[in-house]
């Protein structure tokens, strides 16, 4: 090969690496660019995914009734399926069997001669009432039910205030989650906090009811201390009939269930 093919050569190599050394440099000024669009793309979708996810969490637990709120340090769980609570992990009973309890100990009311059939329909009519009281108050829907035009006479008559509904609260008992439950409302009125619950009862039996509300009052003051609910009341509708009852507040009696209660099961599991 002569010395000018060598030079040529030379040349050749000098410009094929400079060109290599070229699209070097602006592949990496190129690739800088797409990798940081690539991240924030991957980013964005794995954020998207997550937010999905928990959308599509959050709506099935709402399909399924579950309820997950932390109150006083404490996480509680609510399973409406099932209608179980559980506190840090641990079933706890409901207000409701509470109340129950007693009311089979103090024979406040006998529904053991009634049909299965009669109270499944009318817990589901008690059931549909308080949605439709619910809706009204969170969104303004309203129905055409009568008990429904009944309750909002009741409310115009009285004018009273609702401030929350369908909140769930906590008993405490030495400082331990003894029961958990869900109260109707709480209004105000007359400038004063209280406790409100609907009924669509035949009969209304006025020391469960006492009792109940009671213990939503002790909850809920529990829970948000600071807070006094001074009065209760008991809105009453079925059918035709619309009521407005006043309950005595009786925390001793409250607090005297709440004990016997405690003490009981403390007994049965020592046993």
């Amino acid at each position: 090969m002569s010395r000018k093919d060598d030079e040529i050569t030379i040349y050749a190599v000098l410009i094929i690496i400079g060109l290599v050394v070229f699209l070097l440099i602006n592949y990496f000024y190129i690739i800088i660019p797409i990798a940081v669009i690539a991240i924030v793309l991957i980013m964005f979708f794995i954020n998207r995914n997550k937010k999905a996810r928990h959308v599509a969490k959050q709506q099935l637990k709402d399909k399924e009734g579950i309820i997950e709120k932390i109150i006083c340090g404490h996480k509680v769980l609510y399973i409406d399926e099932t209608h179980k609570y559980y506190v840090d992990g641990k079933e706890v009973p409901s207000i409701t069997q509470i109340v129950e309890y007693f009311s089979k100990q103090y024979v406040w009311d006998d529904y053991s001669k009634v049909s299965p059939e009669v109270l499944r329909n009318a817990a589901n009519k008690g059931t549909k009432l308080h949605n439709e009281i619910e809706k009204f108050e969170v969104s303004g829907e309203k129905t055409t039910s009568q008990e429904f035009l009944n309750y909002l006479e009741i409310k115009e008559k009285y004018n009273f205030k609702v401030l929350e509904n369908e909140q769930i609260v906590v008993i405490f008992c030495k400082n331990k989650p003894l029961a958990a439950g869900r109260f109707d409302m709480i209004i105000e009125l007359d400038g004063k906090l209280g406790v409100l619950d609907v009924k669509r009862t035949y009969k209304m039996h006025k020391e469960k009811v006492s009792l109940q509300l009671n213990l939503y009052r002790i909850a809920y003051m529990q829970c948000k201390v600071g807070k006094n609910i001074e009065l209760l009341r008991v809105v009453r509708l079925r059918n035709s009939i619309k009521q407005f009852r006043k309950i005595e507040i009786d925390e001793d009696f409250a607090w005297k269930c709440i004990n016997e209660y405690c003490s009981n099961k403390s007994q049965q599991k020592a046993s």
